[in-house]
């Protein structure tokens, strides 16, 4: 595994972090009315609860179950009247193609190579 892969994938889980850190602030202080519906709570609790195990694995494979997340993530995304909406939406639209970029690119470094040289 390359080191450039590694530093991406520790950035993605950092993302990560802090994207969840950001949803549980507004739920914590925004409308009740909002931000406390059950699904959205159940969302926020189980995208905290994969952090946790996230932080046991190797960063590579942490960021190949970061998508699987990603409905409980748009859960978790402030209203749209939020200043915050925007820039929030772009950076888990970002991040989610940050850790499927390193699965693909880990997909390929593990391909045999094929090539032979005549």
């Amino acid at each position: 595994m390359n080191c450039h892969l590694q530093n991406q994938a520790v950035n993605a889980i950092r993302l990560f972090k802090n994207y969840i850190e950001h949803a549980r602030q507004i739920h914590l202080k925004g409308n009740p009315h909002y931000y406390r519906r059950a699904y959205r709570l159940e969302s926020l609790d189980k995208c905290e609860r994969y952090y946790q195990y996230l932080k046991f694995l190797k960063p590579v494979a942490a960021c190949g179950m970061i998508p699987r997340l990603r409905k409980e993530m748009y859960d978790i995304l402030p209203t749209a009247a939020n200043s915050s909406h925007a820039a929030t939406v772009k950076r888990l639209e970002d991040l989610l193609t940050l850790c499927e970029t390193i699965n693909i690119n880990k997909h390929e470094a593990r391909k045999p190579s094929h090539e032979h040289s005549n």
